[in-house]
């Protein structure tokens, strides 16, 4: 069966879930946008890019291919391959690949999507068991990886790979150290801060706070801020004047790699980021800002540090003190990363 990756749009952050799963499996990637297709040339080992317009990718894939890994859902987009696999005279396969382990999205319609695909990965207990509740029927195969011979085209299957993407970093660490070292090289503080906040809609809030931010720590600490990529692309000018000229801020856009970042990061300041989940890896302190949000949605990540209330974001310096200083949150953290990624009980 020949299987390639699927990145349709423009979607930067499903770059850093899709291209480690695509180059351990050895397959190419499809993508629909140039710039996508340079970040991967740019910040990962090399893998073949199949680079097509909207207009042109349907038929590639139908006419080359069997079966799609993506971090798409089948069902969302079912108009796109009818035409292509009836010309054809197949049915393209799905493989969902998860784009963040996070607290959102816990009351979606997900499951329900994940009821068209062949099979579905997971990274560990938590998913499986939301989709275990969700799916009236499924098959699992607790493997560290996910291995098409177990597929069951009766149901879906689900696979457990586990933290796939840290392992990744790992295996190919002296490559990533070279594509961080320009952000690093140039720090002269003892203590890195990563800010990384998930995409919304109190834009001028956020705003406010990377402002604050930059002014109470960058004659203290290291900062990165990391953008969301959503958050760019709805307000790509306003973050023009935030450029510090200061060496100890760095600001980081169009930046797919997120374990390289996160593998020397002392502080991790964030809300419900799925980025939130990849830094357990590491058991470092946290700081959370509270963030609105659907009232049935379980925040667990949110006991894995400090909180602050936006309404107190100018005593963040203060809050980041204590986080550092505090080691009581560590069997909190230990805890949810094995509910996260391992299959244990």
């Amino acid at each position: 069966m020949r299987t390639i990756g699927l990145l349709y749009g423009p979607y930067d952050q499903h770059i850093d879930h899709l291209v480690p799963i695509c180059i351990k499996k050895q397959i190419p990637i499809a993508v629909t946008e140039t710039h996508i297709a340079r970040l991967i040339e740019k910040y990962y080992p090399k893998i073949e890019i199949a680079k097509h317009s909207y207009a042109e990718m349907t038929q590639f894939l139908a006419e080359n291919f069997d079966q799609l890994l993506t971090t798409h859902s089948k069902f969302l987009i079912p108009s796109l391959f009818f035409g292509a696999e009836v010309m054809h005279g197949k049915t393209l396969q799905s493989i969902w690949v998860p784009h963040g382990n996070s607290d959102k999205g816990f009351d979606s319609k997900l499951a329900q999507f994940l009821q068209e695909e062949t099979g579905a990965l997971v990274y560990g207990r938590r998913m499986c068991d939301f989709l275990s509740k969700k799916l009236n029927k499924f098959a699992l195969h607790p493997t560290h990886f996910f291995d098409e011979s177990k597929l069951d085209h009766e149901q879906p299957t689900l696979f457990h790979v586990g933290n796939y993407r840290y392992s990744f970093y790992q295996e190919n660490q002296p490559f990533f150290e070279e594509k961080i070292t320009p952000i690093f090289s140039k720090f002269s503080h003892e203590k890195t801060i990563l800010f990384c906040p998930t995409w919304g809609q109190e834009y001028q809030m956020f705003f406010d706070e990377m402002k604050v931010l930059i002014e109470k720590t960058k004659n203290r600490y290291n900062l990165i801020i990391k953008i969301h990529p959503v958050t760019l692309r709805q307000s790509p000018t306003r973050f023009d004047h935030f450029i510090e000229e200061n060496p100890n801020v760095c600001f980081l856009k169009n930046f797919p790699l997120i374990y390289p970042l996160l593998s020397k990061t002392d502080l991790y300041i964030g809300d419900y980021s799925s980025i939130g989940y990849d830094f357990l890896t590491f058991d470092r302190p946290m700081l959370f800002v509270q963030r609105p949000g659907p009232e049935k949605e379980e925040r667990y990540l949110l006991q894995c540090g400090h909180n602050l209330i936006p309404e107190k974001f100018d005593m963040i310096e203060k809050y980041i003190e204590k986080a550092l200083a505090d080691p009581s949150f560590s069997p909190i953290r230990r805890r949810l990363y094995r509910e996260a990624f391992s299959m244990d009980r």
